[in-house]
This record gives C-alpha cells, structure tokens and sequence, in this order.
C-alpha cells in the first residue's frame, strides 16, 4: 500500500540525503511577477468519476488558480454505466464515466483530457467515438496520439497522450515531432500499465527521453495510480507520476497525489509548483492532503529537482533565467 512504500523510501531518503526541501524562508525563491502573454496550467493524475458528480471534484476550485487551464487522464470512455461485474479484454474491471464527467470537468477549468490508456476501449470503437463527441461538445479538448491543440493568450499549446503497451510505438516519436510544430509548446503525457510504484519502469524512461528530443516543455506521467519524483531538464518539467485525482471505481488503494502547476509564455516554463492532496476515492471528493510535510519529504527522497516550499506547494529550481523573468 501507499504508506508502506512511503515510510520506505522516507527511512531510506533520509540516510541517503540527510536533508529534506527547504522550507520558505530558507533560500526560497520569489514567486515570479505575472508575465505578459503568460497562462497557468495544471496537470492531474488518473480520474474515474462514474456515476459520481461534481462535489467530487468542487474543492479543486479553492486549489488552483480561477484563471488556470487544467489537464486530466480519463479513466475509461464515457457512457452508459457498465454491468455490474463487467471486466474488459484485459480481465481488469470496465471503467466507464457518465456523460456528466463532460460538463463536470469543464467547470472546474479542465480544458485537455486525455483518452489514449488502458480503459479506452472498454466500450469498443463506439465509446472512443461518443468519448471525444462528449468532450467537445463540453467544450473539453480531447488528446490522443495526434496531438489536441488549445489555444489562450495568444499562446498554442499541444497535448498528445500515448498508452505504452508495454512499449513506446514506433511512431511515437513522429507523432511528437509533428505536434510540437504546429504549437508554441508541446505536452506529452504518457500512460503506463503495472503495480504502483515510485520508480518509472524502463519504457517511461525511454518514452520520455523521445519526448525531451521531440522538444516536450513538460512531460506528464500517469497509469501506476502512483506519485513519483518531479524534475526540470534543460527547459523541459517532467512529472514521473502524479497518482489518483479520483478513481470510483474499487481498484486502487492509492490516495497520495499531486497536481503539477505551470506557468508558461510563448518560450519557456516560468514557474512549476508540485501540491500535493488527497485523491477523491469511492465517492470522497478530492481534498488538501493532511500531511503535506511528509509528502515534500516524500519528494525529496525521490531525488527530485531541489526546490523549495512556500505555503502549500514544492517550487522546482528553474534556474536564475527563468527565475528571475
């Protein structure tokens, strides 16, 4: 479970680095001027709302700025709810959302969803189709392999989502190169299969280092239901793993999480903010975690980039040129 492996890696983080993130106050960068032509963005985990509504996800909205954009992986297709005991081609459980996911994302500022995991298909062919009819209609972009484009601020942003199984396609970095060209930034996000785990199996590795030669400013990983470390390399922020947002379905444990927010103008990444919280799981709406000392603890032993702690979040290190725009 999610606690054994924490205090773990704690025990271990703590002889292995001897000091924990810094708090604010010790070194902690300003928070930078908002930018002109800037947007902020955030990035959550794996979501299977259901049958579930939209208290589920309400307290999102005193979280996250009102103007941010935000990112989902979408458990499962959208549709009529599914058999009681159902199970997919996989033998796993059929995951599917009710048609008022659509409009509930919407309204709490999710403007990318993506559809490409192991749940796609748990309606065939026709509920990846009433899937993305759903999402637009919302209003809701929908990102697969091709790439979905958003467009704020006068800034053009791509999502491509891709299903490692149990390898990175032979497309993939095709598909990444030709979304990147048509937008100011490129996310990629990637989905992976396995147990939860803190560390990213050898595939991720190897997809995200296409994704970074592709010219990915941010790299979202999700599928382990698992937090794992954040890192910024060269101009680009990788997120290894950001566990639940909120999962109805009873098949994962995992309530440590995360949301990754951005700041970006037409160039660079200005600001990456890791806050951690606790998953809505079973029907329990997504909430701050309760112990958030443990988690940036937890962050630090993960060898992720040295940042520093303000208030609720872990602010990466970017870099005195990005830090001081």
């Amino acid at each position: 479970m999610a606690v054994s492996r924490r205090t773990l890696m704690l025990s271990c983080g703590a002889a292995a680095m001897g000091a924990a993130a810094p708090r604010a106050g010790a070194g902690a960068p300003s928070t930078p001027a908002p930018a002109e032509g800037a947007i902020n963005l955030w990035f959550a985990g794996d979501l299977h709302l259901g049958e579930h509504g939209r208290e589920i996800l309400a307290p999102l909205r005193d979280l996250l700025p009102p103007d941010s954009l935000g990112y989902v992986n979408l458990e499962g297709p959208i549709g009529a709810p599914a058999e009681p005991g159902a199970t997919n081609l996989e033998g796993g459980p059929v995951l599917v959302n009710s048609p008022a996911a659509a409009p509930i994302l919407r309204d709490i500022g999710v403007a990318v969803a993506g559809v490409v995991n192991n749940h796609d298909f748990d309606r065939c062919v026709s509920g990846e189709h009433l899937t993305q009819r759903t999402l637009r209609r919302a209003g809701v972009v929908a990102a697969d392999n091709a790439g979905g484009l958003i467009e704020r601020g006068g800034l053009r942003l791509a999502f491509t989502a891709h299903h490692l199984d149990p390898a990175p396609p032979e497309r993939l970095g095709r598909d990444l190169r030709r979304a990147r060209a048509r937008a100011d930034h490129l996310i990629a996000t990637f989905h992976i299969d396995g147990p939860p785990s803190y560390l990213p199996p050898a595939e991720l590795k190897e997809a995200v280092e296409i994704a970074l030669e592709a010219g990915a400013s941010a790299i979202v990983c999700h599928g382990s239901h698992a937090i794992a470390r954040v890192e910024s390399r060269g101009d680009a922020v990788i997120a290894w793993g950001l566990g639940n947002l909120a999962f109805a379905c009873d098949c994962t444990d995992e309530v440590d999480a995360a949301i990754l927010c951005l700041r970006l103008d037409r160039r660079h990444v200005l600001e990456a903010a890791w806050l951690p919280i606790a998953a809505g799981l079973r029907g329990a709406p997504v909430a701050r975690h309760p112990e958030p000392e443990l988690m940036f603890d937890l962050l630090a032993s993960l060898r992720s980039t040295p940042g520093a702690v303000i208030d609720d979040r872990y602010y990466l290190d970017l870099g005195p040129f990005r830090a001081g725009r």
